[in-house]
């Protein structure tokens, strides 16, 4: 989690499904801000990533001094880890326009790549 330019509190939630003898599948981590030096809630912002590639496992996030957030992810299975940049001074005025849904593959629980992933993982 970091402070933008603004004073706004970003920070992204990671959650771990219970395998309980299923293969892997991912959790899409959504992505918060909250403005809490101006009395703010936190407000949901969707999906971490592009609806191609979406963030599983954040590990970090930290914003420049450009307000640019960058975010760190573990991977999707057996693929590499992923980091993640986001230009603030363009994603804060629209992000209530952003409606695309989530479609990479690694969220979906019936796909057949992340399943054969997740057994030869597990």
């Amino acid at each position: 989690m970091d402070f933008d330019v603004n004073g706004v509190l970003w920070y992204p939630v990671s959650s771990l499904n219970n395998y309980a003898g299923k293969p892997e599948s991912g959790i899409p981590s959504p992505l918060f801000r909250w403005d809490i030096a101006r009395g703010g809630k936190p407000e949901w912002c969707g999906c971490i990533g592009t609806p191609e590639r979406g963030g599983a496992w954040m590990s970090d996030l930290y914003i420049s001094k450009d307000n640019i957030m960058y975010a760190a992810n573990s991977n999707h299975s057996l693929d590499g880890p992923g980091l993640i940049g986001v230009d603030l001074n363009i994603y804060e005025p629209t992000r209530a326009d952003f409606k695309e849904l989530l479609v990479d593959d690694y969220f979906n629980p019936h796909s057949p790549r992340y399943i054969e992933s997740a057994l030869m993982i597990h």
